[in-house]
């Protein structure tokens, strides 16, 4: 697999993780289980796949750029999006950057902020992706079985079986309602969309000329020199081109997955991988949560809580409500800025 390139977004702020993300840390560079970061985990993932740090790439902003090449290996591609204009253009971006150094290549898109605690599942299923990408001009996705009615994922509804476990993709489906949640999970088509895209680097190209013209032939102007950065669409790769395409494949797995997307999963999945990381004694209550200073935290005759310490604030939620952390932010940012 020595043309296939890896490319790792770590551009985000990880808002909805804060007050533990911020600016000066964001999510993917925060210590995790095992003490090393989601950002760090994601590499050691790949780095069986490529046996080479020259063919990893994060694409990330120019505040977080020296933060990320401090972090990771001096060999390893860390690249700055010129400014933030989503998910779309970053891919573009960085696809026009690798195919400067490898005309040839495949292409694996990875966030940088997943939890995949089964390393050689996952290898099993990108290699076998790989392979299947290297023969058949199309886009692949990773679907993860569902385990739970999340109303916190995209979805990828699996269509017609054209290959060994590939299925055309029928629909991609926007984060759902409770309801429709509940009947998701109760069909074998639908999958969590796990934002893992594999293909070959003209097929992406292609895909972008065919259903995001505009933003292709922009991007082309601006390596011309003919358009400012910020004059790109604003549009993640859903929107550009995974929900237009009909030449999108999905490859269902059912290895455990997590987008480390806010406090609720953070701590749960820290507590059920690493429960020595804060003490947490329950009297008359259950299902509490916290990260804390070295502390132990007593809950009594109270349940479903999440509770946060930093150095400088202390978060109190309950867990059903943690996607509402972006709410406070406004404020914080008015009186407390330094948390942020």
């Amino acid at each position: 697999m020595s043309n296939t390139h890896f490319v790792i977004l770590a551009g985000g702020s990880g808002q909805r993780l804060w007050p533990l993300s911020t600016k000066d840390c964001p999510k993917h560079l925060i210590p995790f289980i095992g003490q090393k970061s989601l950002l760090q985990q994601t590499i050691d993932r790949i780095l069986p796949l490529t046996g080479s740090y020259k063919n990893i790439w994060i694409i990330t902003n120019d505040y977080q750029l020296n933060k990320i090449k401090n972090h990771v290996d001096t060999d390893i591609n860390v690249i700055s999006e010129p400014a933030a204009r989503n998910t779309a253009p970053a891919i573009l971006f960085t696809c026009h950057k690798i195919q400067a150094v490898e005309k040839d290549a495949t292409i694996v898109i990875l966030p940088a902020d997943h939890f995949i605690p089964d390393q050689q599942a996952f290898l099993c299923c990108l290699s076998n992706i790989c392979d299947f990408v290297q023969t058949n001009n199309k886009i692949a996705t990773i679907g993860i079985k569902p385990t739970f009615p999340a109303t916190g994922y995209g979805y990828v509804q699996a269509g017609l079986n054209i290959d060994n476990n590939v299925y055309i993709v029928e629909k991609f489906h926007e984060k759902p309602s409770t309801d429709q949640a509940n009947q998701y999970i109760k069909q074998d088509d639908m999958f969590w969309n796990g934002g893992i895209f594999v293909g070959k680097l003209n097929t992406f190209l292609h895909e972008f000329e065919a259903n995001a013209p505009k933003l292709s032939s922009d991007m082309h102007k601006f390596f011309d020199e003919k358009l400012d950065y910020h004059d790109l669409e604003n549009i993640s790769i859903d929107y550009a081109v995974m929900e237009r395409s009909q030449n999108i494949v999905v490859i269902p797995t059912s290895f455990e997955w997590s987008d480390v997307g806010n406090l609720n999963v953070f701590l749960s999945l820290q507590q059920k991988f690493q429960p020595a990381k804060t003490e947490i004694i329950n009297i008359d209550g259950q299902n509490n949560l916290a990260n804390t200073n070295k502390k132990v935290i007593v809950f009594i005759g109270l349940s479903d809580l999440c509770v946060v310490e930093t150095d400088n604030v202390i978060l109190i939620s309950k867990k059903e409500a943690v996607e509402s952390v972006k709410k406070v932010l406004p404020q914080i940012y008015k009186t407390h800025q330094n948390t942020l």
